[in-house]
């Protein structure tokens, strides 16, 4: 499968992606551990960086434009709601919150902490048991990215998605990487 996707990013950290390729992160996100991209769309990864709060002041944008050729077997795509990937996700996911609920009952000082910190971070954990235990490489997933109005007033929120993300665990399936935008924000 040939995937073109796009990454923001500051411009310090755009040539040592260009350089040494994405750095893997310990953090979990939304569809686990990996390096997060944009699916065909280059205004939501323009966007992106402009959310973080480590970009203080005015900063300079840069756009990676990024194909991925992958192995179809190696994605776990759960763009179809009703798709078996979903309902495989759905079961792993009630298995591990009712491992932690148990957990909680045995001991309920330390595992209330430890639940809070699963449900923060439920999905990604989730897809990271699944990529681990049937080696996937790359999860694909409708997301929503909050916008301006939604940082500015926490109060609006929508369930339905804005973008197509990649979560890719293993960058060896970048196979072509080059700046395409870019600008300053601040």
């Amino acid at each position: 499968m040939l995937f073109t996707s796009y990454h923001g990013t500051d411009t310090a950290s755009c040539q040592q992606i260009l350089t040494y390729n994405f750095r893997a992160s310990a953090k979990i996100g939304w569809l686990g551990t990996g390096s997060y991209l944009f699916q065909d769309d280059f205004e939501l990864a323009k966007y992106y960086p402009s959310t973080k709060n480590s970009l203080d002041g005015e900063q300079d944008i840069q756009v990676l434009k990024c194909e991925i050729n992958i192995p179809a077997e190696k994605v776990y795509d759960v763009t179809d709601p009703s798709g078996a990937n979903n309902k495989v996700f759905n079961i792993v996911r009630q298995q591990l919150i009712d491992k932690e609920l148990s957990k909680s009952r045995k001991n309920a000082k330390s595992s209330e902490v430890n639940v809070q910190k699963i449900n923060k971070n439920l999905d990604g954990i989730v897809f990271n048991a699944i990529c681990r235990r049937e080696d996937y490489h790359l999860v694909r997933a409708h997301t929503y990215t909050f916008q301006d109005i939604e940082r500015k007033h926490p109060i609006f929120f929508t369930h339905i998605p804005n973008g197509t993300e990649l979560c890719l665990r293993d960058n060896t399936y970048i196979v072509n990487k080059t700046i395409v935008g870019g600008e300053s924000i601040g």
